[in-house]
């Protein structure tokens, strides 16, 4: 399975094959990079700062409260999954 991410939050799951799994939309746009968690769980931060999981099947496993990510203005620049499934957001400056 091949998953996207585009740049107006929609995320899709495409087969070996070429054909669309699923297409999932969260509640609400996200603008950062998704990464994958070690057990198969695609993570995204929202545009109302909350962190996302999603299913290998398209739907919504969990979703954090508001996260405060501190005063940067550009945000987090990348989401990072320890070996441990600890997540880190990670900012550029």
């Amino acid at each position: 399975m091949i998953y996207l991410a585009s740049n107006v939050g929609k995320l899709a799951a495409i087969r070996d094959n070429g054909s669309l799994e699923w297409v999932a939309l969260p509640d609400s746009s996200f603008s950062y990079d998704s990464t994958m968690s070690h057990n198969g769980l695609i993570i995204i931060l929202n545009n109302s700062n909350r962190l996302a999981a999603i299913g290998s099947n398209g739907t919504l496993v969990w979703e954090t409260d508001v996260l405060d990510i501190g005063n940067s203005f550009s945000g987090p620049t990348e989401i990072v999954v320890g070996g441990d499934d600890r997540i880190y957001l990670r900012h550029a400056d």
